[in-house]
């Protein structure tokens, strides 16, 4: 038995070390939790801005698909895992890490319907300037505000949510989508009075809702890859930050996530995204 000990005790550490080297080769794991990798979704903007992206790492990749309560709970816990189309906010950093922004949104905006009296009186202020929506609420007949729980409006609005959390006038809806379809129907029959969105609802909504603007949030929405938290990522993140350095230089890649901004704003958020990218790389 003494002669077995130190042989078996040796087996077991080299089976450890080999593991953790199959692990530090293993491909970064691409985590998408919108499905815009699907084929189907192929021709999608936010599939081909990733993909571009994908196409100019230097290291090995394998895409999952997976819901979306997975996939946080995935790049919490997996070794070496990455997932495109993330906001950035102090909250998620604590528990990512983040590569360069690789593109953006536009500014966040105030939905209302059009047949609603909060829709119509702030509609005809919106010529003077942008709803405060602190200021409005925390007004004693505020309107309810819908949000979806666990997602990023981005910094400013998020630090704004939370100081308003237990207020009566935010509504939060659980959810597993980022997009407008589950809360505009609560909208439209005036369960809630108002819910925050990119500027991307189409024309028929656009004939029944008011697109507003309001002060607190960035003119722009950085996107991100957010990954595991981890010192195996971190060559990889380089790799991602490489590829992202790459594409910011090249014309056709710049003119392709400018062109889903309005026209007039698209010259401010290429010199916003590429400030903060020197910023970084300072």
């Amino acid at each position: 038995m003494r002669s077995i000990f130190p042989l078996c005790l040796l087996s077991v550490v080299l089976a450890s070390f080999c593991s953790l080297k199959v692990n530090a080769e293993a491909p970064l794991v691409i985590i998408d939790a919108e499905s815009w990798l699907n084929t189907e979704n192929q021709n999608s903007f936010q599939s081909q801005v990733a993909r571009q992206v994908l196409s100019e790492f230097k290291g090995q990749f394998d895409i999952s698909i997976m819901p979306r309560n997975r996939a946080r709970q995935t790049l919490e816990r997996h070794p070496s895992a990455c997932s495109p189309w993330m906001l950035k906010n102090k909250a998620r950093e604590k528990l990512y890490a983040y590569t360069l922004p690789y593109m953006m949104e536009s500014s966040l905006k105030l939905v209302l319907s059009k047949e609603s009296a909060w829709g119509k009186a702030l509609a005809s202020k919106q010529d003077k300037e942008p709803v405060s929506l602190f200021n409005l609420l925390v007004q004693d007949t505020a309107p309810v505000l819908g949000i979806e729980s666990g997602r990023s409006y981005g910094d400013t609005t998020d630090a704004l949510l939370k100081q308003l959390e237990h207020s009566h006038s935010i509504y939060v809806r659980t959810s597993t989508a980022d997009s407008l379809a589950p809360l505009k129907p609560m909208l439209h029959h005036g369960f809630i009075d108002v819910l925050i969105e990119y500027d991307k609802i189409n024309e028929e909504l656009k004939d029944k809702f008011y697109i507003l603007e309001y002060q607190e949030t960035e003119p722009f929405q950085l996107v991100y890859f957010a990954c595991s938290k981890t010192e195996q990522v971190k060559p990889q993140i380089q790799l991602l930050n490489d590829a992202i350095r790459a594409l910011s230089i090249n014309e056709s890649y710049i003119n392709k996530i400018l062109s889903h901004l309005p026209e007039k704003d698209r010259a401010k958020a290429r010199a916003y995204w590429q400030q903060a990218l020197g910023q970084a790389k300072s």
